[in-house]
């Protein structure tokens, strides 16, 4: 029998913090940092925070004014620069939307994380969804494009599944739940429709999950990973598989590891 969606939030949510794997979950967090007041000296002390004691991040998130910039700081190392589009609304028009992909690319970004327009589907507008995701496939060319669905607008688990579906069906190599701006964040309800969607169509593409939104403790980390276990399987959870967009979980990482806590950016 397939377990429902609240006994798998109910069995991830016993997990305890001295379960977690520090080293593993480091690996797994994309370090975020978009704030509308930025400026380069913040996002490039902010980067640097993408090499720690433990090892470092799977990648890091700016905005695209600062590509340039994490690529300086992060130059020779495995760590990826991610970058957002048609963000945070997911209003953009699709040859906007295009072109920002397009030059984020020519800056040096190795991942995509683009906005559905989720406004649309909402509306009904499927078709409208589909040639939005098709473009951005193409121009996102070969590199990893991560769609986000904005869940907590979506609303319904049908929708939330719907806007997954379309997600695999048209080129996501990630599915992220939140932009982190909208009214509410990422949740275990959402993340499970999600994974089970991901795993209901694992013929079509290998498609991972990025949760985004909120994650601010290990604790909390670590709930989204024995869910992702349970629904996917535990060799499922890698970095190729899973990420979270973060810029708190960090310092709890590291502070639960016994390192001294890394001091916020400006």
């Amino acid at each position: 029998m397939v377990a429902s969606i609240e006994a798998l939030i109910s069995k991830a949510t016993q997990v305890s913090l001295q379960q977690s794997n520090h080293t593993r979950l480091l690996r797994l967090i994309d370090l975020t940092r978009l704030e509308s007041d930025d400026e380069i000296e913040q996002v490039t002390r902010f980067c640097q925070r993408a090499f720690t004691v433990l090892g470092a991040v799977a990648a890091v998130c700016v905005y695209p004014a600062f590509i340039s910039t994490a690529k300086s700081v992060l130059v020779d190392s495995n760590v990826k620069v991610a970058t957002v589009v048609n963000f945070p609304t997911g209003a953009g028009s699709i040859a906007a939307t295009e072109a920002e992909i397009g030059q984020a690319l020519a800056m040096g970004a190795d991942e995509i994380d683009v906005v559905i327009p989720y406004a649309l589907l909402l509306q009904g507008e499927h078709e409208a969804v589909v040639n939005y995701l098709q473009v951005c496939r193409a121009a996102a060319t070969d590199k990893c494009l991560k769609v986000i669905l904005e869940t907590a607008a979506l609303q319904s688990r049908e929708l939330i599944a719907e806007a997954s579906i379309l997600a695999i069906k048209h080129g996501a190599d990630f599915i992220k739940t939140s932009t982190g701006k909208y009214v509410a964040g990422a949740s275990m309800e959402a993340v499970a429709v999600i994974l089970q969607t991901i795993k209901a169509h694992a013929d079509l593409r290998p498609v991972g999950i990025k949760v985004s939104g909120g994650v601010k403790t290990v604790l909390q980390a670590q709930q989204y990973l024995t869910l992702c276990g349970l629904i996917m399987g535990v060799d499922w959870v890698t970095s190729a598989r899973v990420r979270f967009g973060a810029s708190q979980l960090l310092a709890s990482l590291l502070q639960a590891a016994g390192f001294a806590e890394v001091s916020p950016a400006d």
